[in-house]
């Protein structure tokens, strides 16, 4: 008996079933738990007739349940876990999601989208903080992309980002990369265009194995799963090449194989080979423009601080908390002459060339480069904020004529006050 005819059948008492689980509508359920409804309204209402398969009965109603709702609409009231998880780099820290429906795709800073088909090598990836080094967001969806994966890598298309792909060179890993852009029997929303495939492809391993860099692992394609047959399909449909086809007859090689430190490198390597490395400044008048706007927040701080000090320094000398017309008078003289001090003073702030400002960035990679021109703008401020100061602007405002004229009359405003 075909799954098509069970499928008939159970179209029959679908509803029913949902009814059941769901307790007349006033219940969210999940899929295993909507299997189970149906299978016992089945066997009681077919009795004799065969259900799915016992090794893959879960598997073939999940997959019913897929065409039934691509054919009909989403069934009310059925929730889904997530499938996956992706990890974005931000300025100042990191934004952390579940892939799972209703999920707004956000990638912050990244520059491009990194699929991993492992979950095991994803997380390693960004323990080790893989998506700052390489300004990318991590998407894993625990091997090969579910609909709600594949549905949040076309939003990245969709806005417009890079997608790339990263896998195994095995059956699975090629055919996970292959199922990005095609629809299958199981899920027909994929990618418009082909994404950027990172690797593990032939002409990778060839060199790797070539050079010494990896050694393969045998394995043996499954007869009764049809792996030779899909092997040989992927050739057909010039997915592979011959040279390919012959090794995965026999040998395999994983990503976990090159360690987290030799991924790391290779993929550092293969993305700037790729032209998809670390974001950088447009060009130097960039870099000169965000370096000099920190460096100026910093020296305004700066500028804050001497106001107070010198703020403080008068009030404790002479006393006159209350009289705000000597204190507004000495504010607007601080500020006045700390600001000609700091017009001088913006002018030798430093800023590195853009080629020497790439090297720095290769220095910090889990850094994004706006943060690295931050600290050089804050350093300069650092460093020239003493000019602001420069010939004793706190002596020279407490002294200026104005200040002291200010300082008289709010000393005769405090004895007609007695």
């Amino acid at each position: 008996m075909s799954d098509r005819h069970i499928g008939n059948r159970v179209k029959e008492i679908l509803a029913e079933a949902i009814d059941r689980v769901s307790s007349g509508g006033t219940m969210k359920f999940d899929l295993r738990s909507l299997f189970y409804a149906v299978r016992e309204l089945y066997l009681k209402r077919f009795v004799g007739k065969p259900f799915y398969k016992d090794e893959s009965r879960y598997q073939n109603f999940s997959d019913f349940i897929r065409r039934y709702e691509r054919d009909v609409g989403k069934i009310p009231g059925l929730v889904r876990g997530p499938r996956g998880r992706y990890m974005a780099p931000e300025y100042d820290g990191e934004i952390d999601s579940q892939v799972r429906e209703g999920v707004e795709l956000d990638i912050g800073s990244a520059n491009k989208v990194l699929f991993v088909e492992k979950e095991g090598l994803a997380e390693m990836m960004i323990a080790n903080k893989f998506h700052h080094r390489l300004d990318c967001a991590i998407i894993q969806t625990q091997g090969f992309s579910t609909e709600m994966g594949r549905a949040m890598i076309i939003q990245a298309e969709g806005q417009g980002h890079t997608v790339c792909v990263l896998h195994d060179f095995d059956l699975s890993g090629v055919m996970i990369r292959e199922c990005l852009t095609r629809p299958t029997n199981r899920v027909d929303i994929h990618l418009a265009k082909e994404p950027v495939d990172i690797g593990l492809n032939w002409e990778i391993v060839d060199e790797m194995v070539k050079a010494g860099r990896i050694t393969p692992e045998p394995v043996n394609l499954v007869d009764r799963c049809g792996e030779p047959a899909k092997l040989d399909d992927l050739l057909a449909r010039g997915e592979i090449t011959q040279g390919a086809h012959d090794f995965l007859q026999t040998g395999r090689v994983e990503l976990n194989a090159l360690g987290p430190a030799g991924l790391l490198e290779w993929l550092e390597k293969r993305l700037e080979e790729l032209g998809l490395w670390k974001t950088v400044p447009e060009d130097q008048g960039e870099l000169d423009a965000w370096v000099r706007k920190a460096a100026e927040r910093g020296l305004e701080e700066v500028k804050k601080e001497l106001s107070q000090e010198i703020f403080s320094d008068v009030l404790n000398s002479l006393g006159l908390i209350d009289v705000w017309n000597f204190l507004m008078e000495l504010v607007k003289q601080i500020d006045m002459s700390s600001d000609v001090n700091m017009g001088l003073v913006l002018t030798d702030i430093k800023v590195p060339d853009l080629e020497d400002f790439v090297d720095t960035m290769r220095a910090n990679m889990e850094k994004y480069w706006t943060d690295l021109a931050e600290g050089i703008g804050q350093d300069e401020a650092e460093r020239l904020g003493d000019e602001v100061d420069k010939g004793g602007v706190a002596g020279d405002v407490v002294e200026d004529d104005n200040v002291i004229k200010a300082r008289g009359d709010a000393v005769m405003a405090m004895r007609n006050l007695r």
